[in-house]
């Protein structure tokens, strides 16, 4: 049975990225200590111990150069008990002084390095967090009210709508699957409420314990919304076509984990069927042939999900270029074995039939 999280429940989830707080002290006429390294996304709080005071990030009090900070700010000065704090958001190094009075003049100044930090794939500021399953992915914020997706920039300054939560694909708790730990891609495919119908067709024909097996396996997992776009009765034919079934569904499978990253625009990745797909990256999206990715990596215990907008069909086991120059069409055929008299609609899987009775079978695109 699918498993839905209820939208109640997502408060309860949430990634934190580990921030730390230093403290130093300031007093006539230093700050303690004056070096300091934090990472990104760490908090600094002076503590004003004695006189009067301020932390100025701006203009050196010296020089009255600027100290060329990433970030220039400066505080006002306040008297002993007192605290200023900041975050730093920004990496680099950091200088600054006590612009009250002589104070700098008299050895009050300091400096902190700020070190960026790298995500679980090791990218500086990457886009990647481990989940809670301990597998390292890119995460993302999902607005639960338009189930629209937006992918970070960074992990380390994220700021959440009222309607949003921070998720991950195969976490779970996304509320877009609901996956255990161990999960093979086949657990992942059973658990989405948008996979009922590949899940019947992988157990149609057998394939369940392959795709829970060792591995490693990549899926292209069309959702029910792609395969309800074939046209009418396509699905029941095919459920009684496993020769047929098992091909296509094997067409979505590659024997390896391909995660996003590893694709590159023409790229070719051949399947479990045997025969190729071609990778395009085109406007800031991944097509598969024809079909658009629209969550990507997945991750399984034993592969990679990566779901798509629509079915793709293996090429015809006959080559088309084996067809003689002569060689005409005598009629076409839809899935259901009925001629095609009218036009052909997008989306439709149709079988030529030649004079030598070689058989072509193609998918409608551009229609």
């Amino acid at each position: 049975m699918k498993k839905l999280i209820s939208i109640f429940i997502l408060s309860l989830f949430f990634i934190s990225t580990n921030a730390d707080t230093h403290y130093i002290n300031s007093g006539n006429f230093y700050y303690s200590p004056s070096s300091l390294t934090v990472d990104v996304n760490d908090t600094v709080v002076w503590l004003n111990v004695q006189g009067f005071h301020n932390v100025n990030f701006d203009i050196s009090s010296t020089t009255g150069n600027s100290f060329g900070n990433p970030v220039s700010f400066i505080s006002s000065p306040t008297g002993a008990d007192t605290i200023y704090i900041h975050k730093f958001t920004v990496p680099g190094y950091y200088e600054y002084d006590c612009s009250v009075g002589s104070h700098a003049a008299n050895g009050m100044i300091g400096n902190i390095s700020v070190n960026s930090i790298t995500d679980c794939n090791g990218v500086a500021n990457g886009t990647s967090l481990t989940d809670t399953c301990g597998v390292c992915q890119q995460a993302y914020i999902y607005n639960f009210v338009t189930h629209i997706p937006t992918y970070l920039n960074d992990t380390f300054n994220i700021v959440l709508g009222p309607t949003e939560i921070l998720v991950m694909p195969n976490d779970p708790q996304n509320p877009l699957w609901n996956s255990s730990c161990d999960s093979s891609v086949y657990d992942i495919i059973s658990n989405s409420a948008d996979h009922t119908i590949l899940e019947i067709a992988i157990d149609t024909c057998g394939l369940a314990s392959t795709l829970d097996g060792p591995g490693p396996f990549t899926v292209f997992a069309p959702t029910d919304a792609a395969f309800n776009a074939l046209p009418a009765g396509t699905i029941t034919s095919l459920l009684s076509n496993l020769p047929a079934l098992t091909d296509i569904l094997k067409y979505h499978v590659v024997g390896d984990s391909v995660m996003s990253s590893m694709l590159s625009n023409g790229q070719t990745v051949t399947t479990l069927e045997g025969s190729d797909v071609t990778v395009t990256i085109s406007g800031g999206n991944v097509y598969i042939e024809n079909a658009m990715v629209t969550v990507a990596d997945i991750v399984g215990d034993n592969g990679v999900v990566h779901v798509i907008d629509a079915v793709l069909l293996p090429p015809t086991p006959s080559n088309i270029n084996e067809l003689n120059s002569d060689d005409k069409i005598i009629y076409t055929v839809d899935i259901l074995g009925k001629i095609v008299v009218g036009p052909e609609k997008k989306n439709m899987i149709l079988f030529d039939i030649y004079e030598s009775g070689k058989t072509i079978r193609r998918l409608v695109i551009n229609k």
